[in-house]
Protein backbone atom coordinates (compact mmCIF):
# COMPACT_ATOMS: atom_id res chain seq x y z
CA UNK A 1 0.00 0.00 0.00
CA UNK A 2 1.59 3.21 -1.05
CA UNK A 3 2.13 6.58 1.13
CA UNK A 4 0.49 9.18 1.30
CA UNK A 5 3.65 11.10 -0.45
CA UNK A 6 3.62 7.94 -2.81
CA UNK A 7 -0.32 8.31 -3.96
CA UNK A 8 0.09 12.15 -4.59
CA UNK A 9 3.14 11.73 -6.76
CA UNK A 10 1.37 8.78 -8.23
CA UNK A 11 -2.00 11.13 -9.08
CA UNK A 12 0.33 13.87 -10.27
CA UNK A 13 1.93 11.87 -12.77
CA UNK A 14 -1.17 10.76 -14.11
CA UNK A 15 0.02 7.06 -13.13
CA UNK A 16 -3.67 5.78 -12.38
CA UNK A 17 -6.19 5.52 -15.56
CA UNK A 18 -9.42 6.69 -15.14
CA UNK A 19 -8.40 8.50 -12.13
CA UNK A 20 -10.66 12.24 -11.33
CA UNK A 21 -9.03 12.98 -7.71
CA UNK A 22 -6.81 15.52 -6.83
CA UNK A 23 -3.95 15.34 -4.63
CA UNK A 24 -5.76 17.76 -2.49
CA UNK A 25 -9.13 15.40 -2.18
CA UNK A 26 -6.03 12.64 -0.97
CA UNK A 27 -5.63 15.33 2.02
CA UNK A 28 -8.84 16.43 2.87
CA UNK A 29 -9.59 12.07 2.58
CA UNK A 30 -6.86 11.25 4.75
CA UNK A 31 -7.91 14.16 7.74
CA UNK A 32 -11.33 12.46 7.50
CA UNK A 33 -10.25 8.82 7.73
CA UNK A 34 -7.22 9.28 10.22
CA UNK A 35 -7.59 6.87 12.91
CA UNK A 36 -8.58 8.54 16.21
CA UNK A 37 -5.50 8.25 18.26
CA UNK A 38 -7.74 8.35 21.63
CA UNK A 39 -9.70 5.19 20.47
CA UNK A 40 -6.47 3.67 19.23
CA UNK A 41 -4.69 3.95 22.63
CA UNK A 42 -8.17 2.93 24.95
CA UNK A 43 -7.80 6.25 26.62
CA UNK A 44 -11.48 7.58 26.05
CA UNK A 45 -13.32 7.63 29.10
CA UNK A 46 -16.62 6.56 30.11
CA UNK A 47 -19.49 9.40 31.03
CA UNK A 48 -21.73 8.87 33.93
CA UNK A 49 -24.93 7.83 33.09
CA UNK A 50 -27.87 9.95 34.45
CA UNK A 51 -29.24 8.88 37.48
CA UNK A 52 -32.57 7.15 37.82
CA UNK A 53 -35.27 8.71 39.50
CA UNK A 54 -37.99 7.02 41.07
CA UNK A 55 -41.73 8.20 40.83
CA UNK A 56 -43.43 6.25 42.79
CA UNK A 57 -46.96 7.75 43.68
CA UNK A 58 -48.15 6.71 47.21
CA UNK A 59 -51.89 5.08 47.11
CA UNK A 60 -54.60 5.55 49.62
CA UNK A 61 -55.89 3.00 51.58
CA UNK A 62 -59.72 4.36 51.35
CA UNK A 63 -58.65 4.09 46.89
CA UNK A 64 -57.80 0.54 47.46
CA UNK A 65 -61.17 -0.91 49.15
CA UNK A 66 -62.87 -2.80 46.98
CA UNK A 67 -66.09 -0.78 45.27
CA UNK A 68 -66.79 0.70 48.44
CA UNK A 69 -66.28 4.94 46.64
CA UNK A 70 -67.95 3.81 43.12
CA UNK A 71 -70.69 6.02 43.00
CA UNK A 72 -72.91 3.75 41.07
CA UNK A 73 -75.02 0.37 42.30
CA UNK A 74 -75.82 -2.63 40.42
CA UNK A 75 -79.37 -3.42 39.95
CA UNK A 76 -80.24 -6.95 39.94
Amino acid sequence: MPSLDDLKAMVQMNLIKNNSGTTEDITLAAKAFEPDVETIKGKTTRTNPALAVSNLVEILDELLEPTSMLPFQWID
